[in-house]
């Protein structure tokens, strides 16, 4: 077995991450055509879903209620300094998002100083939080020069180093990847590197081979059935 079988298997069997995404934005299109004084309500709604994802077997199914509610509203109200050294906030007074970030590591920094003190917000929340609001500017913003690896306890670090053959940060330029995966953008190898995690673990460098049978993460992908959870925005 070999990274081309997983990458082969990972097409076939892993669902569309933009399915999840595509929702998520109809959501906030919608929101922002309702009159300004409801649309609050329908904006932290939005919010909720890029922080907590869109079923109770995700990632961010743990994450503590009141930890998410805090997680909304500093995204919706907080400001943070930017890279011209100002005070800025994600929404403007119309509660639409400010088109104000030239790349995915400018949000993802934005992000990180709005929620990522909040407790129980840990680095896949910070980054599944980046992606899905920015999935929803106009000129979406998605994850280029960089594949986000997360903590060096999650399994797509594991991975990650077990391909590179050395330690890894929370994250690596893509091209590091390159020979691995050729034709997948960041946003895939992230997401392969954890539907596969457990087969990757076990990848030799010396003969380029798995020995493990392919196994799909059933967080991520389709062996579990997924529940959605109920807001706690009313």
């Amino acid at each position: 077995m070999t990274i081309n079988d997983i990458i082969s298997q990972y097409k076939s069997s892993c669902p569309d991450m933009c399915n999840e995404m595509n929702e998520i934005l109809s959501d906030y299109k919608k929101a922002i055509t309702i009159p300004l004084g409801d649309r609050i309500l329908h904006i932290k709604r939005v919010l909720e879903k890029c922080v907590r994802g869109l079923y109770t077997n995700e990632h961010q199914w743990c994450v503590k209620k009141s930890s998410v509610i805090e997680a909304v509203n500093n995204l919706l109200n907080g400001q943070f300094v930017n890279k011209d050294g100002k005070c800025s906030s994600l929404f403007d007074a119309s509660l639409s998002l400010c088109e104000q970030f030239n790349d995915f590591e400018e949000l993802y920094e934005a992000i990180k100083k709005l929620i990522g003190s909040i407790n129980g917000i840990g680095l896949v929340t910070l980054y599944d939080t980046a992606k899905h609001i920015g999935y929803l500017y106009k000129n979406q913003i998605f994850p280029q020069s960089y594949v986000y690896l997360h903590t060096c306890t999650n399994k797509v670090n594991k991975a990650a180093r077990a391909l590179l053959s050395r330690r890894v940060g929370y994250r690596k330029p893509t091209n590091c990847f390159s020979s691995f995966f050729p034709s997948l953008s960041s946003l895939e190898i992230e997401d392969i590197l954890c539907c596969f995690s457990q087969a990757i673990q076990k990848y030799n460098p010396v003969t380029g081979q798995i020995q493990e049978p392919i196994q799909v993460n059933p967080i991520k992908g389709t062996t579990k059935t997924k529940r959605r959870w109920k807001t706690l925005f009313s």
